[in-house]
């Protein structure tokens, strides 16, 4: 009697390789090779925003990172800006309080 096992990663790359391009093959790790987590994200570095004025059109963009806030005018190459620290001491002498 055939004794019946299931396929192992060679039998499955073998099949799934002449079926797909080779861009499409899947990485398989070699049985003694330790896996990685592959499925990590990276924080973004900066958070950019569009400020739109009451005609509708770009005003200006304003660039929120960890370690400051810039604004650039609309369609220039040049960001202002200052620490999170400045802004803070800034926007709570200047700001006026706000419904959320």
């Amino acid at each position: 009697m055939p004794r019946h096992h299931s396929p192992t990663a060679h039998t499955w790359r073998t099949v799934w390789h002449t079926e797909r391009l080779p861009s499409q093959w899947p990485i398989v790790p070699h049985p003694n090779q330790p896996t990685i987590s592959t499925n990590n994200f990276h924080p973004r570095k900066f958070e950019d925003h569009t400020i739109v004025g009451d005609d509708g059109k770009v005003v200006g963009h304003i660039r929120v990172k960890p370690s400051g806030i810039l604004s650039a005018p609309s369609n220039s190459k040049t960001w202002y800006g200052f620490s999170l620290k400045d802004f803070a001491v800034y926007i709570f002498k200047n700001g006026k309080k706000q419904k959320t």
